[in-house]
């Protein structure tokens, strides 16, 4: 799923991870960053989760 995000012009990348439960969606999209896989150079991430279970 990660490997889906396309790539982008901008230095910095902002992801919204809407209802990130325990963070698995930002924590692959990193891992693919830090490999290598886009051309930014920064990424700000905000994760929000509001289900107790």
């Amino acid at each position: 799923m990660a490997s889906l995000f396309p790539p982008s012009p901008l230095h910095t990348y902002r992801l919204l991870d809407a209802g990130a439960g325990m963070g698995a969606l930002t924590c692959a999209f990193l891992d693919c960053w830090m490999a290598g896989g886009f051309g930014f150079t920064a990424v700000e991430a905000t994760a929000c989760e509001i289900d107790d279970h």
